[in-house]
């Protein structure tokens, strides 16, 4: 995009200098000086050139933005690419002043802290027609989103009269989700969590292929194994088999954020302990599922994923888990706890971490008594020192339900 906004600074009034500069050559006719009038014509000649310089530098350069998320674990290092096609009046000795969020910091270059987040300046020289590459190296410091804030280039005057400043309008389409590394999580040895579910249901997800119930015709899509040959042959048409489904390894983490009217100040430590949790059912090859009561402007109230296995749903989790700040606005946990409950699918074992109310401890004790295992994390001291393990969910009442 080449639509820069366009702000000039300006150490010295050049009305006030060509003013003056007229002056001196009404003089120099009068006094029939031809030197000065050379030098002051020279001048004026200089005043007008800055002047249009001020007026076309920067209409023809073109920042390339692609859109590009990098996922990154803290101490990891990346890189910001800013791609420049200059199709105007050179630029010499101009500065890039790039802002940036404080969850990354710059590499090999100086930079400071204004308003929480990080400004650094890039020397940049490029000329008319030439297309080069600005490279901003950076580590990865601590979990959560980073984005380019502020794309800011200043450009000095040719003859030190001041500096034009361009923005660039729009948000730099790169961003950095720093995702939690995963911290260990212990389960007491007297606490047994169930590895498989052995219940039929025709909401779950897995099929049980050891055991077919019957036939049907077949359809387009059905798996070339699951064709039942002998069927086939005394039907004459293809016949597929037909599986129980059984509620298998379903695991539903669940987070909640809040503490009252804010955000819970260990939700960082929080995030980087399902993070574990959840990287271990993915290697076990359980069904894993996530939602965390932040709350979202789209089509859905709060942040969730669909169930499914391996590595792609772990990293979508990681990713909300990212999203957690401390200025984050919360949705009503015992809502989002609820429309589980009433979408009929349930998991299962239900971990949960955060804080319990009232109203959420009575749908957890309901859905323990129809069969749902339910889990909770809990530090064993306030220091947050020790690892924080699983135990069955305790209810309001005071008794262990499991």
């Amino acid at each position: 995009m080449s639509g820069w906004n366009r702000d000039l600074v300006r150490v010295s009034d050049f009305s006030a200098i060509s003013f003056f500069l007229l002056l001196i050559l009404l003089m120099t006719f009068y006094m029939q000086s031809f030197f000065i009038m050379f030098f002051v014509l020279v001048a004026q000649s200089v005043v007008v050139g800055q002047l249009l310089y001020n007026k076309y530098v920067g209409k023809g350069l073109v920042l390339h933005t692609v859109k590009k998320r990098t996922r990154l674990f803290s101490g990891s290092e990346g890189v910001f690419l800013f791609t420049w096609e200059n199709r105007g009046l050179p630029i010499v000795g101009a500065k890039l002043r790039v802002t940036f969020d404080t969850t990354i910091e710059p590499l090999g270059v100086s930079f400071q802290e204004n308003n929480h987040r990080f400004e650094c300046l890039l020397p940049i020289t490029i000329g008319y027609q030439e297309r080069m590459v600005l490279r901003l190296p950076y580590r990865a410091k601590r979990r959560g989103i980073a984005k380019i804030r502020h794309v800011e280039l200043i450009i000095p005057q040719l003859f030190g009269f001041g500096d034009t400043h361009l923005t660039y309008p729009l948000p730099l389409r790169q961003e950095v989700y720093i995702l939690p590394r995963p911290k260990q999580v212990l389960v007491r040895e007297q606490h047994a969590i169930p590895r498989s579910g052995e219940v039929a249901t025709p909401f779950a997800f897995d099929l049980d292929e050891q055991s077919p119930v019957g036939t049907r015709p077949y359809a387009p899509g059905d798996a070339f194994k699951h064709i039942h040959w002998q069927a086939t042959a005394k039907m004459q048409t293809l016949q597929t088999k037909q599986f129980e489904r059984v509620q298998d390894r379903h695991w539903l983490f669940t987070m909640n954020v809040q503490s009252g009217y804010s955000i819970n100040v260990n939700a960082d430590d929080a995030a980087h302990r399902v993070a574990y949790l959840v990287q271990k059912e993915v290697e076990r090859g359980s069904t894993v599922q996530f939602a965390i009561n932040l709350r979202t402007f789209g089509p859905a109230a709060y942040l969730s994923t669909e169930p499914g296995q391996g590595q792609g749903v772990a990293l979508r989790i990681f990713e909300q888990l990212a999203m957690i700040y401390s200025d984050s606005f919360a949705f009503p946990y015992h809502r989002l706890v609820a429309s589980f409950v009433r979408s009929g699918v349930l998991p299962t074992v239900w971990v949960h971490a955060g804080e319990v109310d009232s109203t959420t401890s009575e749908i957890f004790e309901r859905m323990v008594d129809r069969g749902v295992s339910i889990w909770q994390l809990v530090y064993p001291s306030e220091s947050r020192e020790d690892p924080p393990f699983l135990q069955p969910f305790v209810a309001s009442k005071g008794r262990v339900v499991s």
